[in-house]
C-alpha cells in the first residue's frame, strides 16, 4: 500500500497520510532494512515517469481485456509486443537499438559511405549544367596555383628552374633535352623529399 502511495505521490509525507502511517515510522523502517529503503527510492523514480511505467505494465503485466464469447463475457490478459520491444531498445540500445550488433568500426564505415554519397552528390549538383570546357579551365587554375605556391620552398632548398621551365635538383645543371625526348614530369614525392633536405644520388655518393 505504501509503496503504490509512494508511485502515485511521489512525496513520503502525501504517501504517509493517505496510508495512515507516521513518518518516522517510514524512516525507522528505511534504516533498519535497506531493501525497504531502495524500494521507496524505486517507487518515488516511478511516479516522475507516469508515462513509461504504463508502457512497461501494458508490456510486462499485460492489461486485461473482456470479451464475449458463448454469450457469456470472458477476462483475458493481453500484451503489447511493440512497447516490450520500445522498452528493449531503451534499456540497451547497442544489443536491441536499429543496428544491433553496431560495433564502432562498423558505424564509422557506415557513416564514411554515407557521407562519401552526400559530397559526391552535392559536387554533382554543382557541376550540373557547366560545360566541360569551363571544369577543365578551373582544374588547371588550381593546379597552376598549387605549384606556385611550392616555388618558394623549393628555390629555398636550393633547386633551380631552367628557361624552359623544368625543375633542376641541387647539385645539378640543366643541358637541355634530345629533341625526340618526351618532356620531363613534375617533380614527384621524391623530388618534395628532396627538397625537404634529403640527400640526392650525388650528394650519398
Amino acid at each position: 500500500m505504501l509503496l503504490r502511495a509512494l508511485v502515485k505521490t511521489g512525496c513520503i509525507l502525501d504517501a504517509c497520510r493517505l496510508t495512515g502511517v507516521a513518518p518516522r515510522t517510514l524512516y525507522r523502517h528505511q534504516e533498519r532494512d535497506p531493501a525497504f529503503a531502495e524500494n521507496c527510492r524505486v517507487a518515488i523514480r516511478m511516479s516522475a515517469t507516469p508515462v513509461e511505467i504504463s508502457a512497461w505494465q501494458r508490456a510486462i503485466e499485460g492489461v486485461e481485456q473482456e470479451f464475449a464469447c458463448g454469450g457469456q463475457v470472458h477476462v483475458r490478459r493481453r500484451y503489447d509486443s511493440s512497447l516490450l520491444r520500445l522498452l528493449l531498445q531503451g534499456s540497451n540500445p547497442r544489443k536491441y537499438g536499429a543496428r544491433p550488433g553496431f560495433k564502432r568500426k562498423h558505424l564509422l564505415k557506415h557513416e564514411r559511405k554515407r557521407i562519401e554519397r552526400e559530397v559526391r552528390a552535392e559536387h554533382a549538383e554543382r557541376l550540373k549544367g557547366r560545360p566541360i570546357d569551363e571544369v577543365t579551365q578551373s582544374i588547371i587554375r588550381k593546379v597552376e596555383a598549387i605549384k606556385r605556391h611550392k616555388e618558394p620552398a623549393r628555390l629555398a632548398a636550393g633547386w633551380t628552374k631552367s628557361v624552359d621551365g623544368h625543375w633542376v635538383p641541387p647539385g645539378f645543371a640543366w643541358a637541355g633535352l634530345p629533341e625526340d625526348a618526351p618532356p620531363p614530369a613534375e617533380p614527384g614525392p621524391a623530388a618534395d623529399g628532396a627538397e625537404a633536405g634529403e640527400d640526392t644520388p650525388r650528394d650519398s655518393m
